[in-house]
């Protein structure tokens, strides 16, 4: 079985309407500048599924605030991932506030 037809056959789950997401950075700013800062505006957010748009690859229409974006279903997250902070802080206070002793 060559590379594409095995890509065809692994079931990807996809989110459904209404369910919460956050934005992973899929590049870094060398590799593509463009997408790497059309990503950071998001970092950190907690965007909501409007629309699944299924063909030809699964991308989600998804609203952070008042902003809204088209994204592929790779560069998502709905958190349950161990190295994606849901809520992160810049501040030390709020990482050490975390720790139990």
């Amino acid at each position: 079985m060559n590379k594409l037809n095995h890509a065809k056959n692994i079931q990807t789950a996809s989110y459904e309407m209404g369910e919460t997401v956050y934005v992973l950075q899929t590049c870094t700013e060398e590799e593509d500048p463009e997408s790497f800062y059309y990503f950071k505006q998001f970092e950190k957010k907690e965007g909501v599924i409007l629309e699944v748009i299924g063909h030809p690859r699964f991308q989600y229409r998804v609203k952070f605030g008042q902003a809204e974006a088209v994204l592929y279903h790779e560069e998502l997250t709905n958190g349950n991932q161990r190295d994606v902070p849901i809520t992160g802080t810049d501040t030390q206070e709020g990482w050490e506030g975390d720790k139990v002793e």
